[in-house]
């Protein structure tokens, strides 16, 4: 939860205490890159370690967190 990646609590943070150093605009796609970067990460990982057969567990975290993200973006339309 404080991975530094929307809309995880972390990337929460991250993005508030960005805003003080760069300004709003830049803190928005430093952070929007970093959690596309987690993101990106989580899923590989999870994918190899689903090929390998030790579990399926991160892959799912990726999936959530690519679905989180798109919502976060506003491209997903939640409930």
């Amino acid at each position: 939860n404080l991975l530094p990646a929307l809309p995880l609590d972390g990337g929460r943070a991250a993005a508030a205490a960005l805003t003080i150093i760069l300004g709003e605009e830049s803190a928005r796609r430093l952070i929007r890159a970093v959690t596309i970067v987690i993101l990106l990460s989580t899923m590989f990982a999870g994918l190899s370690f689903a090929v390998s057969g030790r579990g399926i567990a991160l892959l799912c975290a990726g999936i959530w967190l690519l679905y989180s993200f798109t919502g976060e973006l506003g491209i997903v339309k939640s409930g």
